[in-house]
């Protein structure tokens, strides 16, 4: 995929769209829905004409920057784009939950996502927000979704790696202690359903 195209001197900037090009596309395309794929390009190239215009306006950023400039611009524009189709998420979660929600897969090697997968997947849409806090959600999508190193994921996210550590294992203690409470409803609820349905001695 080309970059796009200046027709001014800007290197720095073009520069830091060349660093982060790969990074952008792959997170965009993880948040893409299937019947979006296409429009990949259409909505890189509109994330690079809004960090275009924050450059221009604020001056030379970082990469650090510069990405969390992009990637917020990529899912407001997949957000915008929804609505003027008129295919708005209609479940109560973000771009990037949707995101987390799809990767989830009980067979998988990333014990985080193992954990999501193991849990019914309607149940897992209506109740992870109450499973994990938004800033838990933020830092597994970054770590364990987009596979950002701890110390880039912290950065993007404006904590410190010892928080970033904390909240992505707080929140896998959370869903291990709701599946093992799932798993002792559920046996109980079997055992007392053999105890009703046993037969009564003459």
């Amino acid at each position: 995929m080309r970059l796009p195209p200046t027709t001014d001197c800007e290197d720095l900037r073009v520069e830091a769209l060349r660093a982060i090009w790969v990074e952008l596309a792959a997170y965009v395309r993880r948040r893409l829905r299937p019947y979006e794929q296409h429009l990949l390009e259409d909505f890189m190239n509109e994330a690079a004409a809004d960090f275009t215009a924050v450059w221009r306006q604020k001056g030379p950023m970082s990469v650090e920057q510069a990405i969390a400039v992009l990637k917020q611009a990529a899912r407001g524009d997949i957000i915008n784009h929804r609505h003027k189709e008129n295919r708005p998420n209609t479940r109560p979660y973000s771009v990037d939950d949707e995101v987390l929600i799809n990767h989830a897969d009980p067979d998988s090697g990333n014990d985080v996502l193992a954990a999501l997968g193991r849990i019914d997947h309607e149940r897992l849409i209506e109740q992870l927000p109450q499973l994990l806090t938004e800033r838990e959600r933020q830092v597994i999508v970054a770590v364990d979704v987009d596979g950002l190193p701890a110390g880039r994921a912290a950065a993007l996210l404006g904590i410190t790696v010892d928080g970033l550590r904390r909240r992505r294992n707080a929140g896998l203690d959370r869903l291990r202690r709701h599946l093992t409470a799932a798993h002792s409803l559920s046996s109980t609820r079997v055992n007392r359903a053999h105890t009703t349905t046993r037969e009564v001695p003459s």
